[in-house]
């Protein structure tokens, strides 16, 4: 890897939360069935003074699954949690009883960019994602809110189809994280993970199981490899947590 795309790389490297002033989310991604993926979950926080937002999955029936940046530093009553849509920020609002990022994140440093979010009450009515302990490569599907391949914005849930497995060494060394911690998505470019898509689920297109939670990448779908905090690493910390 040449100096001057290492540079690009540590420069254009985050997290894919996003304020809702900028237009990148999904991009080519394809109008998704809600029932298909009923766990999905929409969220937007006041963050130094400015409104973003991120995704998340229903693991149980108090507890969202998201990355770590998305609630790091966050008051509980600046963060709204959305439940039951296909459609962003619509239908039922939960109330947050506590955010759990992981200890161990660091802001802007790639690792252990996951967490956990603890609802006031149960929720009803909705099937949970399973979350896969082992499976390292495979086809997956990147599920979020964004834009359609015409760069139109969409509040309808979007889909993509991908391949991940293992992240590049060269990727790993460059932008110097442990890649036995994340997974790797590969696509064309032009289609992938961006902004607003931060704490959503990448899906093993076999089990239907969560494999990965969108952490970070270099913006958007430029045809380098987006990140995925790697879920069977952190199962003991989830239940861990979880029993508390």
């Amino acid at each position: 890897m040449d100096k001057l795309m290492l540079i690009l790389l540590l420069v254009f490297l985050v997290g894919f939360a996003v304020s809702l002033k900028r237009d990148d989310r999904i991009v080519h991604g394809f109008n998704a069935n809600y029932e298909d993926f009923p766990y999905m979950v929409s969220m937007k926080f006041l963050k130094d003074g400015d409104t973003m937002f991120c995704g998340g999955t229903l693991i149980a029936d108090r507890w969202i699954l998201t990355a770590a940046h998305c609630i790091f530093n966050i008051r509980l009553n600046n963060i709204k949690v959305y439940t039951g849509s296909g459609t962003i920020f619509q239908n039922t609002q939960q109330k947050v009883e506590k955010l759990i990022p992981h200890e161990d994140y660091i802001p802007k440093v790639t690792g252990n960019d996951i967490g956990l979010i603890r609802l006031a009450s149960p929720v009803d009515g909705i099937t949970f994602v399973e979350l896969e302990s082992e499976k390292r490569n495979g086809t997956g599907i990147l599920v979020g809110w964004g834009f359609t391949e015409h760069r139109k914005e969409s509040r309808k849930l979007q889909k993509l189809d991908v391949r991940y497995g293992n992240c590049p060494e060269s990727f790993a060394r460059a932008l110097r994280f442990d890649s036995r911690n994340f997974i790797c998505t590969s696509t064309e470019n032009g289609k992938g993970a961006c902004g607003g898509d931060s704490g959503g689920p990448l899906i093993d297109f076999n089990s239907k199981k969560q494999i990965g939670v969108v952490s970070s990448g270099v913006p958007c779908a430029k045809g380098f490899p987006d990140v995925f905090t790697y879920i069977p690493k952190y199962l003991d910390w989830i239940k861990q947590k979880m029993k508390k």
